[in-house]
């Protein structure tokens, strides 16, 4: 799975499938892996932040959680509940 989001002609968000392991190492469990390039939305720090900090304060189940998120200099990683739809079932 891959995808991405454009914004004035340049990519800066990636959405990837991420797979994790589970404590015991007996199930793999996927999650949505969202990669924001801070260093492409200059100017959209703020926008950024409320957006992080609202996914962090939704709990619904109609919503696409936020599991976990991480900072670096260059990016931000937002770790998300993956969600699959069947084309043809829209």
């Amino acid at each position: 799975m891959s995808a991405s989001a454009t914004q004035g002609g340049h990519n800066y968000v990636t959405v990837t499938l991420c797979i994790v392991f589970d404590d015991d190492r007996a199930r793999k469990l996927p999650f949505a892996l969202k990669v924001i390039d801070t260093g492409k939305v200059k100017g959209q720090e703020e926008a950024i932040e409320n957006e992080v900090a609202i996914l962090r304060r939704l709990k619904n189940r109609n919503v696409v959680q936020l599991i976990e998120e991480f900072h670096a200099p260059t990016a931000t990683f937002l770790v998300m509940e993956l969600v699959t739809v069947r084309i043809g079932y829209i």
